[in-house]
Protein backbone atom coordinates (compact mmCIF):
# COMPACT_ATOMS: atom_id res chain seq x y z
CA UNK A 1 0.00 0.00 0.00
CA UNK A 2 1.23 3.56 -0.87
CA UNK A 3 0.19 6.55 1.38
CA UNK A 4 1.15 9.61 -0.65
CA UNK A 5 0.70 13.12 1.70
CA UNK A 6 0.72 16.78 0.30
CA UNK A 7 0.63 19.04 2.72
CA UNK A 8 -1.28 22.26 2.50
CA UNK A 9 -0.95 25.69 4.60
CA UNK A 10 -2.97 24.36 7.29
CA UNK A 11 -3.72 20.69 7.23
CA UNK A 12 -1.96 17.68 5.24
CA UNK A 13 -4.33 15.73 2.41
CA UNK A 14 -3.41 12.08 2.59
CA UNK A 15 -3.98 10.06 -0.91
CA UNK A 16 -4.32 6.13 -0.91
CA UNK A 17 -2.84 4.38 -3.44
CA UNK A 18 -5.83 1.59 -4.83
CA UNK A 19 -2.95 -0.34 -6.65
CA UNK A 20 -0.16 -0.12 -4.14
CA UNK A 21 1.27 -4.01 -3.14
CA UNK A 22 2.58 -4.52 -0.20
CA UNK A 23 6.27 -5.88 -0.44
CA UNK A 24 6.53 -8.22 2.66
CA UNK A 25 4.97 -11.25 1.68
CA UNK A 26 6.71 -11.38 -1.74
CA UNK A 27 10.06 -10.75 -0.05
CA UNK A 28 9.19 -13.07 2.33
CA UNK A 29 8.62 -15.68 0.08
CA UNK A 30 12.09 -15.10 -1.68
CA UNK A 31 13.55 -15.29 1.60
CA UNK A 32 12.20 -18.77 2.43
CA UNK A 33 13.17 -20.20 -1.43
CA UNK A 34 16.89 -19.16 -0.81
CA UNK A 35 16.79 -20.52 2.23
CA UNK A 36 15.66 -23.90 0.64
CA UNK A 37 18.34 -23.75 -1.62
CA UNK A 38 17.35 -21.95 -4.69
CA UNK A 39 20.03 -19.62 -5.23
CA UNK A 40 18.32 -17.32 -8.26
CA UNK A 41 15.57 -16.70 -6.03
CA UNK A 42 14.51 -12.60 -6.30
CA UNK A 43 12.12 -10.79 -4.70
CA UNK A 44 9.90 -8.62 -7.45
CA UNK A 45 9.06 -5.43 -7.58
CA UNK A 46 10.81 -2.25 -7.01
CA UNK A 47 10.43 -1.86 -3.82
CA UNK A 48 13.53 -0.73 -1.53
CA UNK A 49 13.04 -3.78 1.10
CA UNK A 50 13.17 -6.40 -2.38
CA UNK A 51 15.88 -4.28 -3.65
CA UNK A 52 17.67 -4.79 -0.38
CA UNK A 53 16.73 -8.35 -0.17
CA UNK A 54 18.32 -8.91 -3.85
CA UNK A 55 21.46 -7.11 -3.29
CA UNK A 56 21.98 -9.20 -0.58
CA UNK A 57 21.08 -12.94 -1.80
CA UNK A 58 23.41 -11.62 -5.07
CA UNK A 59 26.70 -11.33 -2.94
CA UNK A 60 25.77 -14.72 -1.05
CA UNK A 61 24.95 -16.41 -4.24
CA UNK A 62 28.14 -15.33 -5.80
CA UNK A 63 30.06 -16.36 -2.59
CA UNK A 64 28.70 -19.27 -2.23
CA UNK A 65 29.42 -20.60 -5.89
CA UNK A 66 32.64 -19.37 -5.44
CA UNK A 67 33.30 -21.83 -2.34
CA UNK A 68 31.70 -24.53 -4.27
CA UNK A 69 34.44 -24.04 -7.40
CA UNK A 70 36.89 -24.36 -4.78
CA UNK A 71 35.53 -27.66 -3.08
CA UNK A 72 35.12 -29.07 -6.19
CA UNK A 73 38.48 -28.37 -7.33
CA UNK A 74 39.89 -30.19 -4.08
CA UNK A 75 37.71 -32.95 -4.58
CA UNK A 76 38.73 -33.59 -7.85
CA UNK A 77 42.47 -33.31 -6.74
CA UNK A 78 42.00 -35.66 -3.70
CA UNK A 79 40.45 -37.76 -6.11
CA UNK A 80 43.25 -37.73 -8.17
CA UNK A 81 45.76 -39.11 -5.32
CA UNK A 82 43.23 -41.64 -4.70
CA UNK A 83 43.44 -42.91 -7.55
CA UNK A 84 47.19 -42.77 -7.54
CA UNK A 85 47.33 -44.33 -4.24
CA UNK A 86 45.16 -47.28 -5.90
CA UNK A 87 47.97 -48.06 -9.28
CA UNK A 88 50.32 -47.54 -6.70
CA UNK A 89 48.89 -50.46 -4.41
CA UNK A 90 47.95 -52.03 -7.45
CA UNK A 91 51.54 -51.95 -8.74
CA UNK A 92 52.85 -52.99 -5.52
CA UNK A 93 50.25 -56.21 -5.43
CA UNK A 94 52.14 -57.20 -8.71
CA UNK A 95 55.53 -56.84 -7.40
CA UNK A 96 55.17 -58.68 -4.46
CA UNK A 97 53.10 -61.46 -6.80
CA UNK A 98 55.78 -61.29 -9.01
CA UNK A 99 58.43 -61.18 -6.67
CA UNK A 100 57.13 -65.03 -5.32
CA UNK A 101 56.65 -66.08 -8.47
CA UNK A 102 60.14 -65.67 -9.18
CA UNK A 103 61.04 -67.41 -6.08
CA UNK A 104 59.13 -70.07 -6.82
CA UNK A 105 59.99 -70.34 -10.27
CA UNK A 106 64.09 -69.46 -9.79
CA UNK A 107 64.64 -72.67 -7.22
CA UNK A 108 64.06 -75.24 -9.93
CA UNK A 109 65.40 -73.01 -12.23
CA UNK A 110 68.79 -73.12 -10.79
CA UNK A 111 68.45 -76.79 -9.73
CA UNK A 112 67.93 -77.27 -13.69
CA UNK A 113 70.74 -75.08 -14.56
CA UNK A 114 72.98 -76.81 -11.87
CA UNK A 115 72.04 -80.61 -13.61
CA UNK A 116 72.86 -78.89 -17.27
CA UNK A 117 76.41 -77.59 -16.17
CA UNK A 118 77.22 -81.25 -14.93
CA UNK A 119 75.99 -82.39 -17.74
CA UNK A 120 78.00 -80.32 -20.38
CA UNK A 121 81.48 -81.08 -18.01
CA UNK A 122 80.71 -84.61 -18.65
CA UNK A 123 83.35 -85.09 -21.62
CA UNK A 124 81.54 -88.62 -22.54
CA UNK A 125 78.04 -86.64 -23.53
CA UNK A 126 77.32 -87.51 -27.14
CA UNK A 127 77.20 -84.27 -29.51
CA UNK A 128 73.49 -84.51 -29.78
CA UNK A 129 72.94 -84.56 -26.35
CA UNK A 130 75.61 -81.80 -25.73
CA UNK A 131 73.63 -79.68 -28.38
CA UNK A 132 69.71 -80.31 -26.79
CA UNK A 133 71.42 -79.77 -23.29
CA UNK A 134 72.96 -76.35 -25.12
CA UNK A 135 69.09 -75.55 -25.99
CA UNK A 136 67.91 -76.25 -22.72
CA UNK A 137 70.53 -74.19 -20.89
CA UNK A 138 69.82 -71.26 -23.42
CA UNK A 139 66.15 -71.60 -22.38
CA UNK A 140 66.78 -71.17 -19.05
CA UNK A 141 68.81 -68.25 -19.32
CA UNK A 142 66.40 -66.66 -21.02
CA UNK A 143 63.30 -67.19 -18.76
CA UNK A 144 65.68 -65.82 -15.66
CA UNK A 145 66.31 -63.06 -17.81
CA UNK A 146 62.17 -62.68 -18.33
CA UNK A 147 61.78 -63.15 -14.39
CA UNK A 148 64.46 -60.17 -13.79
CA UNK A 149 63.27 -57.52 -16.18
CA UNK A 150 59.57 -58.54 -15.09
CA UNK A 151 60.68 -57.55 -11.56
CA UNK A 152 62.61 -54.36 -12.67
CA UNK A 153 59.55 -53.10 -14.42
CA UNK A 154 57.51 -53.48 -11.39
CA UNK A 155 59.51 -52.22 -8.58
CA UNK A 156 58.55 -48.91 -7.17
CA UNK A 157 60.06 -45.62 -9.08
CA UNK A 158 62.97 -44.19 -7.69
CA UNK A 159 62.09 -40.67 -5.70
CA UNK A 160 62.07 -37.78 -7.40
CA UNK A 161 63.88 -35.20 -5.25
CA UNK A 162 63.34 -31.85 -4.92
CA UNK A 163 63.10 -28.87 -1.84
CA UNK A 164 59.88 -29.59 -0.55
CA UNK A 165 57.73 -27.33 2.40
CA UNK A 166 56.84 -30.88 4.43
CA UNK A 167 54.17 -29.02 6.80
CA UNK A 168 52.51 -27.04 3.99
CA UNK A 169 52.47 -30.75 2.05
CA UNK A 170 50.81 -32.17 5.44
CA UNK A 171 48.71 -28.67 5.47
CA UNK A 172 47.36 -28.95 2.01
CA UNK A 173 46.09 -32.68 2.37
CA UNK A 174 44.41 -32.27 5.38
CA UNK A 175 42.51 -29.06 3.26
CA UNK A 176 41.39 -31.54 0.84
CA UNK A 177 39.99 -34.27 3.41
CA UNK A 178 38.45 -31.66 5.22
CA UNK A 179 34.79 -32.72 4.21
CA UNK A 180 35.33 -36.14 4.46
CA UNK A 181 36.98 -35.68 7.96
CA UNK A 182 33.29 -33.23 8.60
CA UNK A 183 31.46 -36.11 7.52
CA UNK A 184 33.20 -38.71 9.43
CA UNK A 185 32.53 -36.69 12.41
CA UNK A 186 36.63 -36.31 12.50
CA UNK A 187 38.59 -33.18 14.37
CA UNK A 188 41.84 -32.58 13.35
CA UNK A 189 44.88 -31.36 15.10
CA UNK A 190 47.75 -30.17 13.47
CA UNK A 191 51.08 -29.13 14.86
CA UNK A 192 53.16 -27.99 12.64
CA UNK A 193 55.78 -26.41 14.29
CA UNK A 194 57.89 -23.10 12.01
CA UNK A 195 60.86 -25.02 11.97
CA UNK A 196 59.87 -28.04 10.34
CA UNK A 197 58.46 -24.92 7.49
CA UNK A 198 62.26 -25.11 6.04
CA UNK A 199 62.26 -26.64 2.51
CA UNK A 200 63.69 -30.32 2.70
CA UNK A 201 64.91 -32.79 -0.14
CA UNK A 202 62.43 -35.25 -0.90
CA UNK A 203 59.67 -36.47 -3.29
CA UNK A 204 56.55 -34.63 -2.68
CA UNK A 205 54.43 -37.07 -4.37
CA UNK A 206 55.38 -40.02 -2.89
CA UNK A 207 55.57 -38.60 0.64
CA UNK A 208 52.12 -37.02 -0.34
CA UNK A 209 50.48 -40.57 -0.99
CA UNK A 210 52.17 -42.03 2.47
CA UNK A 211 50.31 -39.03 4.64
CA UNK A 212 46.98 -39.42 2.54
CA UNK A 213 47.26 -43.84 3.27
CA UNK A 214 47.81 -42.89 7.19
CA UNK A 215 44.98 -40.69 7.03
CA UNK A 216 43.14 -43.26 5.45
CA UNK A 217 43.98 -46.10 7.40
CA UNK A 218 43.38 -43.50 10.58
CA UNK A 219 39.77 -42.65 9.06
CA UNK A 220 38.83 -46.13 8.77
CA UNK A 221 39.92 -46.74 12.16
CA UNK A 222 37.36 -44.79 13.73
CA UNK A 223 33.62 -45.62 12.29
CA UNK A 224 31.83 -43.63 14.86
CA UNK A 225 33.98 -40.30 14.40
CA UNK A 226 36.90 -39.42 16.44
CA UNK A 227 40.21 -37.09 16.62
CA UNK A 228 43.28 -37.08 14.25
CA UNK A 229 46.47 -35.54 15.26
CA UNK A 230 49.14 -34.71 12.95
CA UNK A 231 52.61 -33.35 13.69
CA UNK A 232 56.11 -32.37 11.53
CA UNK A 233 59.21 -32.54 13.16
CA UNK A 234 63.02 -31.76 12.43
CA UNK A 235 64.74 -34.97 13.74
CA UNK A 236 68.75 -33.77 13.27
CA UNK A 237 69.08 -33.70 9.55
CA UNK A 238 66.00 -35.52 8.79
CA UNK A 239 62.06 -35.30 9.53
CA UNK A 240 59.54 -36.88 10.75
CA UNK A 241 55.72 -36.68 10.12
CA UNK A 242 53.34 -38.53 12.87
CA UNK A 243 49.52 -39.44 12.74
CA UNK A 244 47.73 -40.14 15.92
CA UNK A 245 44.14 -41.10 15.71
CA UNK A 246 41.52 -42.38 18.79
CA UNK A 247 40.19 -45.39 16.69
CA UNK A 248 40.29 -48.98 18.17
CA UNK A 249 44.02 -49.74 18.15
CA UNK A 250 45.76 -53.16 16.69
CA UNK A 251 45.56 -56.35 18.62
CA UNK A 252 49.14 -56.98 19.73
CA UNK A 253 49.54 -60.48 17.72
CA UNK A 254 49.01 -58.11 14.38
CA UNK A 255 51.36 -55.74 14.97
CA UNK A 256 54.61 -57.93 13.48
CA UNK A 257 52.47 -58.29 10.90
CA UNK A 258 50.99 -54.90 9.58
CA UNK A 259 53.88 -54.48 7.31
CA UNK A 260 53.41 -57.55 5.69
CA UNK A 261 52.11 -57.74 1.64
CA UNK A 262 48.46 -58.88 1.54
CA UNK A 263 48.03 -58.87 5.36
CA UNK A 264 44.64 -56.75 6.67
CA UNK A 265 42.32 -56.38 9.53
CA UNK A 266 39.88 -54.86 7.19
CA UNK A 267 36.65 -56.91 5.74
CA UNK A 268 37.40 -58.48 2.56
CA UNK A 269 36.92 -55.53 0.04
CA UNK A 270 38.14 -53.16 1.91
CA UNK A 271 41.78 -53.35 2.01
CA UNK A 272 44.32 -54.76 0.20
CA UNK A 273 46.97 -55.38 2.74
CA UNK A 274 49.11 -53.64 0.36
CA UNK A 275 49.08 -49.83 1.89
CA UNK A 276 51.60 -49.93 5.14
CA UNK A 277 54.34 -52.08 2.93
CA UNK A 278 53.88 -49.72 0.28
CA UNK A 279 54.59 -46.87 2.69
CA UNK A 280 57.58 -48.79 4.43
CA UNK A 281 59.11 -48.83 0.99
CA UNK A 282 58.73 -45.53 -0.12
CA UNK A 283 60.28 -44.21 3.79
CA UNK A 284 62.97 -46.97 2.89
CA UNK A 285 63.83 -45.13 -0.36
CA UNK A 286 64.21 -41.52 1.38
CA UNK A 287 66.72 -43.26 3.99
CA UNK A 288 63.93 -43.26 6.75
CA UNK A 289 60.94 -45.85 8.08
CA UNK A 290 57.52 -46.46 9.43
CA UNK A 291 57.01 -47.25 12.55
CA UNK A 292 53.38 -48.08 14.61
CA UNK A 293 52.72 -47.92 18.40
CA UNK A 294 49.04 -49.13 18.88
CA UNK A 295 47.21 -50.60 21.94
CA UNK A 296 43.57 -51.68 21.63
CA UNK A 297 40.65 -49.19 22.31
CA UNK A 298 43.46 -46.59 22.85
CA UNK A 299 43.93 -45.25 19.22
CA UNK A 300 47.59 -45.53 17.27
CA UNK A 301 50.21 -43.45 16.38
CA UNK A 302 52.14 -44.02 13.34
CA UNK A 303 55.44 -42.31 12.58
CA UNK A 304 57.13 -41.81 8.98
CA UNK A 305 60.99 -40.93 9.64
CA UNK A 306 62.81 -39.32 6.29
CA UNK A 307 66.71 -39.34 6.03
CA UNK A 308 68.48 -36.86 3.54
CA UNK A 309 68.15 -37.45 0.35
CA UNK A 310 70.45 -36.35 -2.09
CA UNK A 311 68.88 -34.15 -4.90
Amino acid sequence: MRIDCTRQPRQATCHVSANARDPIPEVADAIERFGAGDLDARAPGGSELARTFNRMAGRIRDRLRKAQDVLAAGQSELQAHQRQLGRAERLAALGALAARLAHELGTPLHSVAGHLDLMLADDGLSTALRERALVIAGEVDRLGALIRNHLKRLRSPQPEIEATDLSSLVGRIIDLMRPLLEVRSVSVELDLPPDADEPFFCDPRQIEQVVLNLVQNALDAMPQGGSLILRTMVTGSGRAISVADSGCGVAPEHLDRVFEPFFTTKGAGHGTGLGLPLCREIAHNHGGDIVLDSKPGMGTVVTLTLGTVPA
